[in-house]
């Protein structure tokens, strides 16, 4: 990432409109992991924006969290996209404002309609499949200098930021693609989780994904712009003063006029599309505004200071309050913290890692003794299912062949009356049992395990049932005969499955693995085994991912 900052920088001081398209170009193609083809195809109409709601650490008056704006591109038919389905990349305005994609594009679009030659659109020309003029609906994002409808070609893109990198003495950065790694690599050192990742990125063509999710990846774009795993931290001290009407005026300013026209046509006449994109380009007025203030004091040599509104009086007012604000004013608690009382935080947070760390070793000594536990109970395992064929079938014994033997079993028969004689059981063949599961009793992932290892008593003092590993091994389906039994069985098959497979790939006993399950469960808020077992049925049916990632790994964190 210092290679790719340091581009970025280089980019913003030397200004000009190749510049500015390149820093935003790089900006989104990190944030958003974007190949080529997707920001070399995107228009106008692509560009919207939604409310996260509950983002924000700032409260309403009704003690509300506030929403936050998330900016999204639909991305269009492409080599991750061969359907055309409903894919965006989402960002939020980022933590750091040298790596803001928002503020990237937002400050792109002004140097592109107020220091460039290129004119302010005529958004109140309607598209016509039937007239080759070209409407708004045409222009691109990613356009040449002199005419705002004709994208860049590819080989033109990778050129212009081999150049870029070149400038700023890169030896690593290459190519248009490396946007996309440089997102992947930062997203790893943010600790993302792979989830989040493939979202992200895009990778992620589960059937979930593909068909019901909206494909709006919220909190992998949440993290990578620093605010967190969890939404309600959203805070930035740039955001603390909004910038006054007027001021705001001065950025696109046949903004209105635009919005008038659009306005006076019937509504059924009225764009969509365009109303998202003048509510983009309204925010982009307040973003650039709030952000100037501090990147003229990170740059302050840069050319763009010297044109108008920021060499304006309006400007200076606006700037001096916030940065007044942002050093004085009220922040929301954990900030203010954080900034007042550094000590406190950092000493709060080291203990916090202390903690954990030993919570984490003491969880895996207690493991560690577990499984040598287990492995020493091994041994009576064939005890068990011994006694508890015993229990089912009772005890057969087969008698060498001998005369007298012959001669008194014989008898015995002979003497039984025939009714008796012929329900004598078989040395060959038992009878089936007879067993329901106890699925109104058995609420755990480990009792649910005991039950099918070893079997459990119903009643305190009462003997334990069979185990029903050692029904499918003695019976095969024999012995869940009927449509409630099959049911039963199907209801909780997925999980046992999934311990036995768990405590193969992570060499640990199936009754950690169940324990580990059952914390899950807690810490997930899954109400009851079946949902468990539903959502592990799609997870063997390849509809959604793995619940604790490849090979069950996440399942080792969990203490």
């Amino acid at each position: 990432m210092n290679e790719l900052e340091r581009t970025l920088e280089m980019l913003f001081k030397s200004g000009g409109y190749v510049d500015m398209r390149t820093r935003m170009d790089l900006l989104w193609g990190t944030m958003m992991m974007l190949r080529s083809q997707d920001r070399l195809n995107a228009t106008f109409p692509d560009l919207f924006t939604v409310d996260a709601i509950g983002e924000s650490q700032l409260r309403d008056s009704f003690g509300n969290k506030g929403n936050v704006p998330m900016l999204l591109l639909r991305l269009r038919q492409g080599k991750t996209n061969k359907e055309d389905k409903a894919q965006y990349g989402v960002v939020f305005r980022h933590k750091r404002l040298e790596l803001c994609s928002v503020s990237g594009m937002a400050f792109y679009f002004f140097y592109r309609y107020h220091l460039s030659s290129q004119p302010w659109p005529d958004f109140d020309e309607i598209p016509d499949s039937d007239n080759d003029s070209p409407g708004w609906y045409k222009l691109r994002v990613f356009a040449k200098e002199e005419d705002g409808f004709e994208a860049i070609t590819y080989t033109s893109h990778k050129n212009v930021c081999n150049n870029a990198f070149r400038r700023a003495d890169c030896q690593i950065l290459t190519g248009t693609h490396v946007c996309r790694r440089e997102g992947c690599k930062l997203a790893d050192a943010l600790e993302i989780d792979d989830s989040s990742m493939r979202r992200l990125g895009r990778w992620d063509h589960s059937r979930m994904t593909q068909h019901y999710s909206s494909g709006i990846p919220r909190r992998g774009a949440r993290e990578l712009a620093g605010h967190g795993a969890d939404e309600g931290h959203y805070f930035l001290i740039r955001e603390s003063v909004e910038p006054s009407e007027e001021l705001q005026r001065q950025i696109f300013p046949n903004l209105e006029y635009s919005e008038h026209l659009d306005l006076q046509k019937p509504p059924k006449d009225r764009d969509i599309s365009l109303q998202g994109f003048f509510v983009v380009l309204r925010w982009f007025r307040t973003v650039i505004l709030q952000d100037a203030v501090f990147l003229r004091q990170r740059y302050p040599d840069a050319d763009i200071w010297n044109h108008h509104p920021f060499n304006s009086p309006d400007f200076a007012r606006f700037s001096a309050e916030l940065l007044h604000e942002a050093e004085n004013g009220r922040n929301p608690h954990a900030v203010r913290v954080e900034q007042t009382v550094p000590l406190i935080a950092n000493r709060i947070h080291e203990q916090t890692t202390q903690v954990t760390s030993v919570l984490r070793t003491n969880a895996n000594m207690i493991t560690a003794k577990l499984d040598e536990i287990h492995q020493k109970l091994e041994p009576l395992d064939e005890v068990h299912q011994f006694c508890t064929a015993m229990t089912i079938n009772g005890l057969h014994l087969r008698v060498a062949d001998a005369p007298s033997t012959q001669v008194a079993s014989n008898s015995t028969a002979s003497q039984l009356p025939p009714s008796q004689s012929a329900q004598l059981p078989s040395s060959s063949e038992s009878a089936i049992p007879e067993y329901d599961m106890c699925i109104e009793s058995v609420k755990t992932v480990e009792r649910l395990w005991e039950e099918y290892d070893k079997g459990i008593s119903r009643s305190i003092g009462a003997p334990r049932g069979p185990a029903i590993r050692m029904l499918d091994q003695q019976y095969s389906g024999r012995w869940r005969v009927g449509e409630t039994k099959r049911k039963q069985y199907q209801r909780r098959r997925f999980v046992w499955e999934a311990v036995m497979q768990a405590s193969e790939n992570l060499q640990m006993s199936p009754v950690v693995i169940a324990q580990k399950m059952d914390r899950y469960m807690e810490n997930k808020k899954i109400s009851s085994l079946n949902k468990l077992n539903d959502m592990l049925k799609d997870v063997s049916g390849n509809k959604i991912d793995p619940l604790w990632g490849v090979n069950d790994i996440e399942l080792r964190n969990i203490v």
